[in-house]
């Protein structure tokens, strides 16, 4: 308590309520909160009421994504979707992979979904090479069929190896851009769709629905290497103004806005 006190700002992430019984104590101290993600799907009331009175008990926040607002109810004081660094990208590099999935191995990153369009699309590309970044419940089964590695601390290496990046989460997508690799979401849920589609750079990647979509627009583009081309081109212009310099402006306009 005596370090909560002595602090100016208090920021937290995500989880709330440890705080809420210390907020009394402190009436007059300026909080301020970041929303992450979601929980699962659907939402449970308990979910939604939770972050609403984070919203309420506190002076502002930062919402990580445009869906959070519509599916919780919060008001966002910023809307941000994370930052990049791009010195960790070679584009010198070889091109080992049709394709790399960087993520948990769970159902909430669409790791099946990747993994089934990949069956089909090896039977009119029986070559087409798969990486899988990342660890989880289904890792199992999937390193049967693919090349697995497990959790790597630099995915970006792997992504300037790869033609194509099959990730969903905003992080790898902002990593997937800047190394300018063509990008390919799913979504099997409302609020996931939602999270890829209520973005400004929802026409600069792929979303799809399900595996033969997915196979579809992948076949597709390796038919149409020019189009591929100038949507990367585009991302990578998109992703290279998301420093975190541009972060740490909306943390400090965030907390010292005179509003």
């Amino acid at each position: 308590l005596s370090l909560l006190k002595s602090a100016d700002i208090i920021h937290i992430h995500d989880v709330f309520i440890w705080f809420l019984p210390t907020s009394f104590l402190l009436p007059f101290k300026k909080v301020f909160m970041t929303f992450h993600g979601y929980e699962s799907y659907p939402l449970s009331k308990k979910a939604i009421f939770y972050r609403r009175l984070a919203s309420w008990f506190t002076q502002g926040n930062i919402c990580v994504g445009n869906f959070i607002p519509k599916w919780y109810g919060i008001k966002p004081t910023i809307v941000t979707y994370g930052a990049v660094d791009k010195s960790n990208i070679n584009d010198k590099l070889k091109i080992s992979y049709d394709a790399v999935f960087v993520g948990r191995l769970d159902e909430q990153t669409g790791i099946t979904t990747y993994a089934d369009a990949v069956d089909l699309i090896r039977e009119k590309y029986p070559n087409f090479k798969f990486l899988i970044l990342g660890d989880g419940k289904f890792k199992k089964q999937l390193q049967k069929k693919y090349i697995c590695k497990g959790f790597v601390r630099n995915p970006e290496i792997f992504l300037n190896q790869s033609k194509f990046a099959f990730v969903s989460r905003y992080l790898a997508i902002l990593e997937a851009f800047i190394a300018k690799r063509l990008l390919f979401a799913v979504y099997d849920n409302p609020i996931k769709r939602d999270y890829l589609r209520l973005t400004p750079f929802k026409d600069l990647m792929i979303i799809c629905k399900d595996s033969k979509e997915l196979t579809e627009e992948v076949v597709y583009y390796l038919n149409n290497t020019y189009e591929a081309k100038e949507k990367i081109n585009k991302a990578y212009k998109w992703a290279n103004d998301q420093t975190w310099e541009k972060m740490v402006e909306n943390y400090e306009q965030l907390w010292f806005s005179k509003k």
